[in-house]
């Protein structure tokens, strides 16, 4: 997913080769990002406030399946004098 203030992969694959091991959402005005991604049958399995944190595809120390998650973000911008609150969803697929 992109837009004007994120660019969310839609894939990645914590495999240990090096290449886009770590899920990370990126773009500007990314100071109070909430991120929450969910595996298929609802349960949360990475939480954080923090956009610098990278998910490694692991849930209590073991390793996810393959497959799709869901992922929600809020992000708050401060533009200026404003505050505005943006949500974003979308999936994203584990693949090892």
């Amino acid at each position: 997913m992109t837009s004007s203030d994120l660019f969310v992969p839609n894939t990645f694959s914590p495999n240990g080769d090096g290449e886009n091991d770590l899920f990370q959402v990126f773009g500007r005005n990314l100071e109070t990002l909430y991120l929450r991604i969910y595996d298929r049958w609802g349960e949360m399995v990475y939480e954080t406030r923090n956009p610098k944190l990278m998910w490694n595809g692991k849930f209590h120390n073991e390793d996810c399946a393959m497959g799709v998650y869901v992922y929600y973000i809020q992000n708050v911008l401060q533009e200026g004098s404003n505050t505005k609150t943006k949500t974003y969803q979308g999936n994203l697929t584990l693949v090892r």
